[in-house]
């Protein structure tokens, strides 16, 4: 009989503040490891507006400038400056995709990160002026080696390998869930009795130039996030 906000509660608090916090607080501590319990029990997630655009008829939302729902939307954005469509899946369907995605990425390396310690120019990198000057950049029969790809200049246009999955089960309940632990199986360790393998994004903190989230410890490039709903299946 509880209400849908006292469940999701009861949820974030078994993990952030119950038995599996108190777990991974034990491990970190017997490992030498930082993460300790008071640091899960305090985390708070405030309630964000997504980032959105609009692509051939629909309008698509992400996440925002702290996770990599921005760069889809970059990347959209410079895919809707195509007239014509490949056929899906030919050489020159995933060519274009990847050529926008490595544009979009070179962007956040540079200008994104945690925003409550860094100022993005985000009406530009999400104008579509600004993705028509990058799509520019695109040679349609060459790829370009990404280490020749370097951030554009969104400024005058102004007024983000991650597992993903999704489970719906037969009473509507639904878990999507981006996991992100960075290298293969994040740091190789599991907190004992958690099933929970811990990451090792820290050194996303690490660039090789000086950049926007990098001048700031503690603004990573990116984090994860759980979302739990329900939907009426009928």
């Amino acid at each position: 009989g509880a209400s849908r906000q006292a469940a999701i509660d009861a949820v974030r608090d078994y993990f952030y503040r119950g038995p599996i916090a108190h777990k991974i607080d034990e491990f970190s501590k017997a490992n030498g490891g930082l993460i300790r319990y008071e640091d899960m029990a305090a985390f708070r997630i405030a309630p964000e507006e997504p980032v959105s655009t609009t692509y051939r008829g629909y309008t698509v939302y992400k996440p925002g400038f702290w996770s990599q729902g921005p760069d889809l939307i970059q990347t959209l954005n410079i895919l809707d400056t195509f007239t014509d469509k490949p056929a899906l899946n030919s050489a020159d369907y995933i060519h274009r995709q990847v050529e926008a995605l490595k544009l979009a990425y070179a962007d956040r390396a540079q200008f994104l990160g945690d925003p409550a310690v860094t100022i993005a120019p985000i009406a530009g990198l999400m104008s579509k002026r600004y993705a028509e000057e990058r799509r520019a950049l695109i040679n349609p029969d060459k790829a370009t080696p990404p280490n020749e790809i370097r951030p554009g200049n969104p400024l005058p246009y102004e007024g983000s390998n991650t597992t993903h999955y999704s489970v719906v089960d037969r009473f509507g309940n639904v878990v999507s869930n981006t996991y992100t632990l960075n290298d293969s199986y994040g740091n190789g360790l599991v907190a004992e009795g958690t099933g929970v393998l811990l990451n090792n994004e820290l050194d996303d903190l690490v660039i090789a130039r000086p950049a926007q989230n990098g001048e700031v410890v503690g603004a990573p490039t990116y984090n994860f996030c759980v979302v739990v709903d329900d939907i009426d299946m009928a």
